[in-house]
């Protein structure tokens, strides 16, 4: 099988927090085409459950306009290991610091337009409360724990979460 052919690749956006590159292909039938590809550095999420809740936040997100529920997560930064990111964001954004953290899976987040990886981790052992620290961006952002049945009241006919939430339990469930 063909695969697709690049023509030419060049970013048409950049800023601090990703880069939009433009790529003018061939497709294996011979079709010219294009892809926007999404640039960034990869992110993880961290799955923390203790007795059958599990720790998410919840926080104002511009991009929909409303309180939206996930799991703790964040940008693994250049140069960082994505299991030191992840011990990092779940003490910034929930204020538990986890001893050890086990390696569930790292799917591509957005298969369709990048090849940014979602580095899903589970903490092993119990959890150490140290205090929140928030970014003046995560402004109003709550930890909370809920139950599996919880969460799936809140979703049922509600948008209200990030794709990460279902990815993230489907993680936990498989690779556990």
């Amino acid at each position: 099988m063909a695969k697709i052919r690049t023509l030419s690749s060049h970013i048409v956006h950049s800023n601090p927090w990703y880069s939009i590159r433009h790529d003018e292909v061939v497709f294996s039938n011979g079709m010219p085409g294009n892809y926007y590809v999404l640039e960034r550095e990869p992110y993880c999420v961290i799955i923390a459950e203790d007795a059958g809740r599990f720790l998410l936040i919840e926080e104002e997100r511009y991009t929909t306009g409303s309180r939206v529920l996930d799991f703790p997560s964040g940008w693994v930064n250049p140069q960082e290991d994505p299991h030191a990111a992840a011990l990092r964001e779940l003490e910034e954004e929930t204020g538990y610091r986890a001893a050890e953290l086990k390696l569930l899976s790292a799917p591509y987040a957005y298969v369709g337009i990048s090849r940014v990886r979602s580095y899903i981790f589970a903490t092993v052992g119990g959890l150490e409360l140290v205090g929140q620290k928030l970014e003046p961006s995560e402004d109003g952002l709550k930890a909370i724990w809920l139950t599996r049945q919880d969460i799936g009241a809140r979703l049922k006919d509600n948008p209200e979460a990030s794709g990460d939430v279902l990815k993230g339990l489907a993680a936990y469930d498989l690779f556990r």
